[in-house]
């Protein structure tokens, strides 16, 4: 009797309902499985949160160790990827493809040795593993070696002729390397064998979206989502067709959706600003944008986006705009305090132009001025200041203790305002070629037009460019009619290619005349502020790349004064040509100036230097004084060679297969 219930009192403890011994590991089985849920529905952030908590519940249980590993190489924290990889190791020793996944991490990492390591241990013991076959085809797309990815993927295809990964794979790298036709047939093949996978009707959506057939696009994603409700990658996609074909209403419904799955999804509150903005709801798109910033305020993107709607849509008092505008005053007190002044400045001009008004910033920036030894340009903003009816004893000083400087000024001896003066600009079209005109779906789908006007407005920063048009294109051929029909002197093409984590942008400046290139610009950043370093890095280059160019503006027997100085590198005892009025023409070969010897009619000697004018000696170019006012100064050009470099290509296909 006493053995009979000994017996049932431990049937009792160990069944799983009430038993004590398996809580723990049903719970974590269970967090384990909503973490998979969840990365199936490509909602990392969650499902890390919960193969974390499954951890929690059981540290030895190596499943959740392997799912987190590859919840971060998706993500791109490789990192963390690669600390979990290990520990998993440490539990389940026999498991060949952990090794295969240490190396699809150590490519993450730039690793290329240490990857190709792990993939040849699996190798040695398993040839025919499709794991780390796989891998060494991402290795060669790493080191720029796709056509030998891609025959790698289909060998495997022969041990495997359904891989739904080999055939993807292809389809991309095909599509990468500009071969529409083979890439289209893999991608077929997978719908063949895998119609019933949602990926497979995201890559097939993805890529006719790229393509701009919306109707297509709109077929295959309809058909993921029916697949997988709760898929936020199928749900994001389609709403974007939703939106470009204009059925706002449907967008909303699946960005919805994404939005209760998860109230942190960033691409999603995007989205809906967007649909707002398009709609003239400017309220809601104001509040969408802010949720996002709220949580994530280094999103160059959206901050970009909402300054620039805030910018059209808003008076200079709104509260919206103080809001942005104290954001980046805020940043320049702190670059400066670093002395980042160059960074510091750009913040402090960011904040002005969405509050002209505010006296702090106004302040703050012309205090950067002052460090660069630029006292007039200081007293200028301090007037402004005074101008908005700010008269602070301080400010009042300062400006009283600055004027007396400006006695002394060149400008002030020949009785010119050297800030107001009218100049020989570059006229310069820019034009932007989006991504998807080059067949890249970008993070944020809607943003070239707001990259333009960010971009433009740093190119304005320079006294010597206007910029006389600015809008996208479709090519080349397109920007340099344009840039015909506006008589620019130049015409600047812009491209760009945002990942989730780093952004590549170039430019090409061309003469509108001919057509003919003459500069080249690359920028390509990672971490915070990528957006804003690289087009001020590419606005910058521009700036130095185009010759100093000035004119006589008054002349007095031998002395003279011209309209370019300290901001244009202008020296003491340098010698300028001065070149007849109307003499000068764009050089067609480099970037440059073209003149006939016989409208050369003097040369400038530099004797003082002002921040935006030089005083100097005229000296006359033979026995006749040809010289006038209005006759152009330049320096005489020697002749550069310039290297263009090679673009960087394999980095964003790579993180687009680790994602399959």
């Amino acid at each position: 009797m006493f053995k009979r219930v000994k017996i049932t009192l431990l049937l009792i403890f160990f069944i799983p309902f009430p038993g004590r011994f398996l809580l723990f590991a049903d719970d974590a089985l269970f967090l384990y499985k909503d973490g998979q849920k969840a990365r199936y529905e490509q909602n990392y952030g969650r499902a890390i949160e919960k193969f974390r908590a499954s951890l929690q519940k059981n540290p030895h249980y190596f499943l959740p160790m392997i799912a987190l590993s590859e919840c971060f190489l998706k993500t791109g924290e490789y990192n963390e990827a690669l600390k979990y990889v290990k520990l998993a190791q440490k539990y389940d020793k026999n498991n060949v493809d952990l090794y295969s996944l240490e190396g699809r991490i150590e490519i993450g990492l730039g690793n290329p040795d240490k990857a190709r390591e792990a993939f040849n241990r699996v190798l040695v013991i398993q040839p025919n593993n499709l794991n780390a076959r796989f891998g060494m085809a991402e290795l060669d797309i790493a080191v720029g070696q796709k056509r030998t990815a891609a025959k790698r993927y289909i060998e495997t295809l022969t041990l495997s002729p359904e891989s739904q990964r080999a055939l993807l794979s292809l389809s991309l790298i095909y599509e990468d390397l500009g071969e529409e036709k083979i890439s289209q047939s893999y991608l077929e093949l997978a719908l063949k064998y895998h119609s019933n996978n949602p990926d497979v009707q995201i890559a097939a959506g993805r890529y006719f979206l790229k393509r701009g057939d919306l109707k297509s696009a709109r077929m295959h994603l309809e058909t993921a989502v029916s697949l997988a409700a709760r898929h936020e990658g199928a749900k994001l996609l389609l709403a974007r067709v939703y939106i470009l074909s204009g059925d706002f209403k449907d967008a909303q419904k699946q960005l919805r959706g994404v939005i209760n799955m998860d109230r942190d999804n960033e691409p999603a509150w995007y989205l809906q600003g967007i649909v707002y903005e398009r709609q003239g709801d400017y309220k809601k798109a104001f509040n969408s944008f802010f949720t996002i910033l709220n949580s994530f305020p280094e999103d160059e993107v959206v901050r970009i986006t909402l300054e620039n709607l805030a910018l059209k849509k808003t008076g200079i008092k709104d509260p919206v705009r103080k809001r942005l505008s104290l954001y980046h005053y805020k940043r320049g007190l702190l670059f400066e305090s670093q002395n980042y002044l160059d960074t510091a400045k750009e913040e402090y001009r960011r904040s002005l132009m969405l509050e002209p008004e505010s006296m702090t910033a106004r302040l703050a920036y012309a205090g950067i001025f002052k460090a660069y030894g630029y006292p007039i340009k200081y007293l200028n903003e301090l007037k402004v200041i005074q101008k908005l009816g700010h008269n602070d004893p301080d400010i009042l000083d300062e400006i009283e203790i600055y004027s007396s400087l400006d006695m002394n000024s060149v400008a002030k001896r020949w009785d010119i305002d050297q800030y107001s003066i009218q100049r020989n600009k570059y006229t310069v079209s820019i034009f932007l070629i989006p991504p998807d005109k080059n067949g890249n779906i970008s993070v944020h789908p809607f943003f070239p037009e707001d990259f333009l006007e960010y971009f433009k407005s740093y190119v304005l920063e320079y006294y010597n460019i206007n910029v006389k048009y600015s809008g996208t294109a479709n090519d080349f051929e397109s920007a340099f009619n344009r840039a015909r029909k506006e008589f620019s002197n130049l015409f600047l093409i812009v491209q760009y290619n945002e990942a989730e984590r780093d952004f590549l942008t170039d430019a090409g400046l061309y003469l509108t005349r001919t057509g003919s290139k003459l500069g080249y610009f690359k920028e390509y950043r990672t971490g915070n502020d990528r957006i804003r370093d690289a087009v001020v890095s590419i606005a910058r280059k521009l700036y130095e790349f185009l010759p100093v160019r000035g004119k006589l503006l008054k002349r007095s027997f031998n002395l003279g004064i011209i309209d370019i100085g300290r901001f244009n590198n202008v020296k003491k005892n340098d010698e300028l040509l001065i070149i007849k009025k109307g003499g000068l023409t764009f050089n067609t070969e480099q970037m440059g100036f073209l003149y006939k010897k016989k409208d050369i009619v003097g040369k400038f000697k530099v004797s003082a230097v002002d921040e935006m004018v030089s005083e100097g000696r005229v000296i006359k170019n033979g026995f006749f004084d040809l010289i006038n006012p209005g006759d152009e100064i330049i320096y005489q050009l020697k002749k550069t060679e310039r290297k263009e470099k090679k673009k960087e290509k394999n980095k964003n296909l790579l993180q687009r297969i680790f994602k399959l």
